[in-house]
């Protein structure tokens, strides 16, 4: 069965998801990892960044976006 990103999806995977079992899961949205896990590791760069629950992890890190533009002036 292919499974979409839809919350019905996720919540199928979280019903296979055995509590007395450690399951491995690849995301980019916190949003899934936070439906589905108790514990999340975020990797950069293949390291692990910072673990914890996602409540811990908004804790420290924040909630939502941050983005730092450069530019460089245009050249006259």
């Amino acid at each position: 069965e292919y499974l979409t990103k839809s919350m019905d999806s996720l919540i199928k995977i979280k019903n296979l998801i055995n509590n007395n079992t450690i399951t491995f899961l690849t995301t980019h949205h916190l949003e899934e990892a936070e439906i589905l896990a108790d514990k999340i590791n975020v990797l950069v760069n293949g390291e692990i960044f910072a673990e914890g629950t996602v409540d811990n992890l908004k804790k420290n890190f924040g909630v939502g976006y941050l983005i730092d533009i450069f530019s460089k002036p245009k050249s006259l």
